[in-house]
């Protein structure tokens, strides 16, 4: 037997899954990171058991792995649409959505039929590489769902690509959009094409989809995708802040917040992620202008707020602002500290109070003042008159 293909499919198994680690580690929390683990890690797994179907002892083990390695290649079509969906910000829409649902939906049916049935693979058959999947009555229904499920992630980062007006952002979607365009008509001919015919050639899906994993991760080494949070060190420091950090997107999205934001307003963590950072302002306060405002200047500084807790009570706070922009200089969103100036409000509240009733001692003191020496004048003035008439009667 010819080890080619195992050989490939075991590299692929590390390729894919050390990628999927190494993303990974580098920050957990991140939405996207989680996503490009499991897409990942569905790779490195799909191309484990096809090497263990490649090299299986018998018909009924080779089977037992070819049912696995349908199921990962069928998930990971999803997950990868998920994630370029995240990436280029139309998740936000719900047309996207319903699309992404409606995948997972059909991603399970399709699992389903491959392995309860033999609509789509009848059984498995040794050839020069190893057992491999002989194709079923609807095999061609697989075959149409795949390439529809690899075209709409195609479609998905051609729109970041030209709409996209961050260059990184725009590179990182070119380079994608062209690897995928790379593997597409490769895979469609040998997994498509020839099976429709009668021409059965070793299918070429673990080598395409290592290939774009090794894509992927020369994306991720160039650019520092899904690398913008920050590392443990800033997490350190962000969790150990006096102040309120929020970092919001050029859409103007909460996609970070420190201990102190969460504490102060009552929200959980998970209801900030993802959040218009407009909901944490009072209603009176035009979160566009102020956006604004940050993005022409560059940054603002003690700028005097309201801020809306959970429960709806409002706090006065002051704002730093400053526009954060990656590596290539393009603006990937705004870091804005608050701080609580409640205590503040309070104490001038408390100074005012106290200021306006000593002037109003005062007053009374200068009017008692005032009395006390118009009494003594009018004293003096009788004092006055009767020396007057003591003198006068003298004289007399």
């Amino acid at each position: 037997m010819n080890y080619t293909f195992y050989f490939i499919s075991i590299a692929g198994f590390f390729v894919a899954g050390s990628c999927a680690i190494f993303v990974l580690a580098r920050n957990p929390e991140n939405r996207l990171n989680r996503l490009f683990f499991l897409f990942a890690a569905s790779v490195a797994l799909f191309d484990l058991t096809d090497a263990m179907m490649n090299i299986a002892g018998t018909r009924a083990t080779a089977e037992f792995y070819h049912h696995f390695s349908a199921f990962f290649w069928l998930i990971y079509l999803p997950l990868f649409l998920h994630f370029c969906l995240i990436f280029s910000g139309l998740i936000r829409t719900m047309s996207a959505r319903i699309l992404v649902f409606l995948m997972y939906v059909s991603t399970i049916i399709m699992t389903c039929l491959s392995i309860f049935t033999d609509l789509i693979f009848e059984s498995v058959q040794m050839s020069l590489f190893g057992y491999h999947g002989t194709i079923g009555k609807y095999y061609l229904v697989l075959s149409a769902y795949s390439f529809i499920a690899v075209m709409l992630p195609a479609i998905v980062l051609r729109y970041a690509w030209m709409a996209s007006k961050e260059k990184r952002k725009k590179d990182i979607a070119f380079i994608l959009f062209i690897g995928l365009l790379t593997i597409i008509p490769i895979g469609a001919l040998f997994d498509l094409i020839l099976p429709f015919f009668g021409y059965y050639v070793h299918s070429s899906i673990p080598t395409m989809t290592t290939m774009f994993v090794l894509i992927f991760a020369y994306v991720m080494a160039k650019f520092g995708l899904l690398l913008v949070s920050p590392a443990r060190l800033a997490n350190d420091i962000l969790a150990t802040m006096p102040d309120m950090m929020v970092f919001i997107d050029n859409i103007k999205y909460i996609n970070m917040v420190n201990e102190k934001v969460i504490s102060e307003l009552g929200y959980a963590k998970e209801e900030f992620l993802g959040r218009p950072v407009k909901d944490i302002f009072s209603e009176d306060t035009d979160c566009d202008a102020l956006y604004g405002t940050v993005r022409q200047k560059g940054s603002v500084r003690n700028e005097k707020l309201i801020l809306r807790k959970k429960n709806g009570e409002l706090i006065p706070v002051t704002m730093d602002a400053t526009v954060s922009r990656d590596r290539l200089g393009d603006e990937i969103g705004c870091v804005m500290i608050f701080r609580n100036i409640s205590e503040t409000e309070n104490l001038l509240a408390i100074q005012k109070q106290t200021s306006e009733q000593l002037t109003a001692q005062v007053t009374e003191l200068e009017k008692l003042n005032r009395l006390t020496m118009e009494r003594e004048d009018r004293i003096i003035e009788l004092k006055n008159k009767i020396k007057e008439l003591e003198e006068r009667l003298g004289s007399k």
